[in-house]
């Protein structure tokens, strides 16, 4: 990326140089120290962009999990991902063919914020969705691929997707709230009040998050990157990210909560 603003910036410099060339009344002196100064500019700014992406690269490549995981864990935790990751794309896919609403929420949502793509330690996905758009997703769920499962579970407070592929087995350290079944990703369902409020039984944006807001804080949607596609975040996600986590992006939590409160994930043969 930084490469390709750099050679846009070239191109502009290049031209602005053949025009400077053409004024013939321009002081040598003067030109040359135009020149130079465009270029001092473009390579700092080269430079800077290069520096930010490496240390952001580093800095969530070496963030440290909790102890409690072993490097098995977490290989079987990347691994989980990638296939709940196509989970989304799928559901993505659905809502955007049918112009179906729905913004990331809880670790999703600060996944997207903070690390564009997942939380380290992130064991499922959580969605909002406003109750008339769920309606009618629910009609289309047909479309989904064989290997992903849509239920509406009578002792959860969330619908669900989930995987065939894989599911969340017991361990010591997790909720164990999904023993045995299909890894993950939860739909929050959310109605609108007529005085523009929307509301539900789970937090709009994911705890501590109020379970009522205002709908100018969600509507009209925005859109960030999640891993390698674009999904639909809060209207208001930085300024929330602040109320909600303290910052923007939300800031790291301590090293003993950085594990998959669902628990250790085993992959069906």
């Amino acid at each position: 990326m930084g490469c390709q603003i750099f050679l846009e910036y070239e191109r502009i410099l290049i031209l602005f140089i053949i025009k400077i060339l053409c004024f013939k009344y321009i002081n040598i002196t003067i030109m040359k120290l135009i020149i130079l100064l465009i270029l001092l500019i473009l390579i700092v700014i080269l430079i800077l962009h290069l520096s930010y992406s490496n240390f952001n690269e580093k800095f969530y490549n070496e963030i440290e999990m909790s102890p409690n995981l072993s490097k098995q864990d977490i290989l079987d935790l990347k691994k989980g991902q990638k296939i709940m990751s196509n989970m989304l794309k799928e559901f993505n896919r659905i809502c955007r063919k049918y112009n179906l609403k729905y913004w990331c929420r809880g670790g999703t949502l600060i996944g997207a914020m903070r690390h564009k793509g997942w939380i380290p330690w992130d064991g499922d996905i959580d969605v909002g969705m406003l109750k008339e758009d769920y309606e009618k997703f629910k009609k289309v769920t047909n479309e989904l691929p064989n290997d992903i499962e849509f239920s509406e579970p009578a002792d959860k407070p969330c619908s669900k997707l989930r995987s065939k592929k894989a599911k969340y087995i017991y361990t010591k350290w997790g909720n164990n709230w999904d023993l045995n079944k299909g890894i993950q990703l939860d739909i929050m369902i959310f109605k609108k009040k007529e005085n523009n409020k929307i509301y539900g039984n789970m937090t709009i944006c994911g705890p501590p998050d109020k379970r009522e807001r205002d709908y100018s804080d969600v509507f009209p949607l925005k859109e960030i990157k999640f891993e390698d596609i674009l999904v639909y975040v809060p209207n208001k996600y930085k300024q929330l990210s602040k109320e909600i986590w303290g910052g923007f992006p939300p800031p790291l939590p301590n090293i003993d909560k950085r594990y998959p409160h669902e628990g250790r994930i085993e992959f069906k043969t």
